[in-house]
């Protein structure tokens, strides 16, 4: 997989609810009226994809297992593009194209982002353990019907 293996998970929960809380804190930025809106000096576009690079990072870690990293920036793209159109709705706010194109770059970022930290992980693990590749360890001996067709390791 392209993400850090799941062998805790508490680990994962963990950014499940860094993810979640980023879901809301950005819903709620983008549904206050401009003038409410802090300004940090950066453009907006900037922003937008600084806030949904996270979004793709935490979701890829906190979903790994669950659901796939395409999986992840799909549904967050989608979180985008609605929070986009509710804009239409709410004074000095419209919707952007730019903010959209901002958005999925910053997701799918994100995503690829975190997906080669996990792959980095995973190699540098297994290199500490003295493992060649990552997977569970081969057993020497098999029983059952087809064990006459495994090698075993003597």
């Amino acid at each position: 997989m392209l993400a850090i293996e799941t062998r805790y998970p508490w680990f994962h929960r963990f950014f499940r609810y860094v993810f979640y809380s980023g879901l809301i804190a950005v819903a709620v930025l983008s549904v206050i009226p401009v003038v409410t809106v802090p300004s940090v000096g950066l453009s907006d576009k900037f922003g937008h994809f600084l806030a949904y690079l996270a979004l793709g990072a935490t979701g890829v870690i906190g979903f790994f297992g669950i659901r796939g990293p395409v999986a992840v920036v799909l549904g967050i793209i989608a979180f985008g593009f609605v929070m986009e159109c509710i804009q239409f709705f709410v004074p000095g706010r419209m919707f952007s194209v730019l903010d959209m194109v901002a958005n999925v770059g910053g997701s799918a970022a994100g995503a690829g982002l975190s997906s080669l930290v996990g792959v980095a992980a995973n190699f540098a693990g297994d290199r500490m353990a003295g493992r060649k590749k990552s997977g569970p360890p081969k057993r020497a001996e098999s029983t059952g019907r087809h064990s006459r067709n495994l090698k075993t390791n003597q």
